[in-house]
């Protein structure tokens, strides 16, 4: 529209004569109502809310900010001049009531709060975060927080059912005597996470610009964070990822007083921890498995999902021995960033192709699990998070937590089978738990020693007879040469492109051949559902 037919409708309806044609009385019963519609929104519009350094712009910018001060300066990689002495007038008191205020009308209905790359001033912030009295779920990421809120986080926010701390540093005064043991969580407390965080001991200055704006941080007491020796008797999952130094980092400690946990994600699993997860239905491991081939290794009997990011810290043996540790595994994944990673594994190498990955690496394995119904192979580690490439209405149906649905639910960001349109064809009766098990370490065949060739070409699961869902990410072009027709048992397919957009229409003519499947096609990714007459 041009701009000679635009309105200017505050003009129009300043006008007395547009005025005098209106129903005064409809217009109140219209604001009324829509004062009403508004206050029933506010516990859905402010349900979760997040601070990051580009939200605190609703601090006046004509009053002296000490956190704005700090954000520009960062923005701008050097502050003004005057800055510093500026700073000097700055009362973080004031500023705290001022946030307080602004958030006065919508902190009791929040119920997740995110602080996102705050830096310093998370260390002052916690007289805000403690005003959302409702709050469930509370994330910290890459900023600094008071070892002394941490340590009482139980008592200041006991409503709080899930808690992450990403990338923190934990600033503990010299003269805070508080033992890392000591340590009081939510008394309700079912998911627990802290990725790469670290401690610091630190004579901090009185002064509080003094540390937001000059450099008076003694980083040379920077050290990894310790897990307490806690008991958390409501804990469900904890994800636990190190930064350096993994020689000690209390995970054995944890799980020793925390035997029922259902959940857990860790860098590094040795056989020690393996009495401590006797009632484990899930595990994640990112990093160096090390097992003792001198003793007898417990079976994780209650283990229903397992997944394991293939790297040189592993060797081949270690990770089918880590999965035939674990009898009863329903999920089974494996992530990979290429294939370079299997030139450092010793009794592993020369695997060039999909085909060869599948042949001489899952199979063996797969073939000896046999209460496994779904796998997932990765082939682009593509997520710092291994959870988030899962389906986990799936898993949660394993683990069977109702907590951990209610949570992730929420959370649009984890996609799962139900966001389709159409979930006909799945099969989601109980899996029969009367399996014969798997047979002892010692039966299993070792790893034939053909020579791997290329004369394959599909990729050929017929092998994977138990199997019911597959999901697989690798190359467009290998997706194109899967073939299932003989796949007695598969009843769910997921299928996504790492490296292009699918040609969906030359994808749609072959996959549409099969009659007694239907497909959906995305420019990356195709699911699969066999027909419900077919199962």
């Amino acid at each position: 529209m041009s701009n000679k037919f635009k309105v200017n409708w505050l003009d129009v309806i300043l006008k007395k004569e547009f005025q005098n044609c209106l129903d005064l009385e409809s217009l109140q019963e219209i604001s009324l109502i829509s004062k009403s519609a508004r206050e029933k929104l506010k516990p859905t519009l402010f349900k979760c809310i997040g601070f990051s350094p580009n939200v605190f712009n609703f601090i006046s910018m004509n009053s002296n900010s000490m956190f704005i001060e700090f954000f520009t300066s960062k923005l701008y990689s050097s502050a003004n001049s005057n800055t510093f002495d500026n700073s000097k007038n700055y009362i973080i008191e004031d500023e705290l009531r001022q946030i307080n205020f602004a958030l006065s009308g919508i902190n009791t209905y929040t119920k997740s709060l995110h602080l996102y790359k705050v830096d310093k001033p998370g260390y002052y912030l916690f007289p805000v975060i403690s005003n959302f009295v409702n709050l469930t779920t509370l994330s910290i990421e890459e900023c600094y927080f008071k070892f002394s809120v941490y340590s009482k986080l139980g008592e200041l926010l006991p409503n709080l059912v899930q808690v992450e701390f990403n990338d923190v540093i934990f600033a503990k005064l010299a003269n805070d005597r508080t033992s890392r043991n000591n340590i009081i969580f939510p008394p309700g407390i079912k998911r627990l996470i802290f990725d790469e965080c670290n401690m610091s001991t630190t004579k901090l200055t009185s002064d509080t610009c003094d540390f937001l704006l000059g450099d008076s941080f003694d980083y040379s007491t920077m050290s990894d964070f310790i897990l307490p020796k806690v008991s958390i008797p409501s804990l469900i999952e904890l994800i636990f990822y190190v930064y350096g130094n993994q020689s000690y980092n209390g995970i054995d400690a944890f799980l020793e007083v925390n035997p029922n946990l259902e959940s857990l994600c860790i860098d590094c699993f040795t056989s020690g921890l393996l009495k401590s997860l006797t009632s484990l239905n899930s595990l994640e491991l990112r990093g160096e498995i090390s097992l003792n081939s001198n003793i007898n290794l417990i079976s994780l009997e209650n283990l229903k999902f397992l997944a394991i990011n293939i790297n040189a810290n592993n060797s081949y043996e270690t990770i089918k021995k880590m999965c035939l540790l674990c009898p009863n595994i329903e999920w089974l994944c494996f992530y990979l960033n290429s294939y370079s990673d299997f030139d450092d594994i010793e009794d592993i190498q020369n695997i060039e192709n999909y085909h060869q990955f599948i042949e001489f690496f899952i199979v063996p394995i797969v073939s000896n699990l046999y209460s496994l119904k779904a796998l997932r192979i990765v082939f682009s580690y593509l997520n710092d998070d291994i959870q988030e490439s899962f389906p986990y209405e799936d898993l949660l149906n394993i683990i069977a937590s109702d907590y951990l649905l209610e949570i992730r639910s929420d959370d649009d960001s984890y996609e799962t089978i139900s966001d389709s349109d159409s979930l006909e064809g799945i099969n989601y009766e109980e899996i029969d738990e009367t399996s014969s098990g798997a047979e002892s370490l010692e039966n299993i065949a070792e790893p034939r020693n053909q020579e791997l060739t290329n004369s394959q070409e599909t990729l050929d699961f017929t092998k994977f007879s138990q199997i019911e869902k597959l999901y697989l990410e690798i190359d467009s072009d290998e997706i194109y040469s899967i073939s299932f027709e003989k796949y007695e048992y598969l009843n769910y397919l997921e299928l996504t492109s790492i490296t292009e957009n699918i040609n969906i229409e030359m994808f749609k003519e072959k996959f549409n051949s099969y009659s007694d499947w239907n497909f959906k096609f995305w420019e990356r990714k195709i699911k699969g559902y066999k027909q419900a007459s077919q199962l």
